[in-house]
C-alpha cells in the first residue's frame, strides 16, 4: 500500500512517535494493539488488513 506518506508524515497522522514507527517497520519489535489500530486509523484502513498474512 503507497499512500505517497513519509515516515515523520504517518507518525504524526498516526499519533505514534517516528521511532516507533520506524523499529515496527523494521520489524524491530512488536507493537501494541494500540499501535496497530492507531496506524490503521491514520491510513484509513482496517486493522485487519495491517495484520493479514502475520
Amino acid at each position: 500500500m503507497n499512500r505517497s506518506l513519509t515516515q515523520e508524515e504517518l507518525a504524526h497522522r498516526c499519533r505514534v512517535h517516528p521511532v516507533e514507527l520506524a523499529r515496527a517497520e523494521r520489524g524491530v519489535r512488536d507493537m501494541r494493539v494500540s499501535t496497530v489500530a492507531k496506524i490503521a486509523a491514520g491510513l484509513r484502513v482496517p486493522a485487519s488488513e495491517l495484520l493479514a498474512g502475520v
